[in-house]
């Protein structure tokens, strides 16, 4: 089931300009959750924070190369 949900926040309703906002935006709601009182909520929050910081990563540093490339 986590898995399910994490792969849910990852995902977008629709287009995006910024994927790496995308993922800055559910990475600040995922913070907020380790602060849960639920032992449970709290591991799965530090998942999913471990998740989101990756694709950010990850999408800022492909974003960043297509601004360099394109010079936009």
């Amino acid at each position: 089931m986590a898995d399910e949900i994490i792969a849910r926040v990852h995902s977008t309703d629709g287009l995006v300009a910024s994927l790496a906002e995308h993922d800055a935006e559910q990475l600040e709601r995922a913070r907020a959750w380790r602060a849960d009182p639920d032992p449970l909520v709290r591991a799965f929050a530090e998942r999913l924070v471990e998740s989101l910081t990756r694709s950010h990563e990850r999408h800022a540093a492909d974003e960043e190369d297509e601004r360099r490339r394109w010079g936009t």
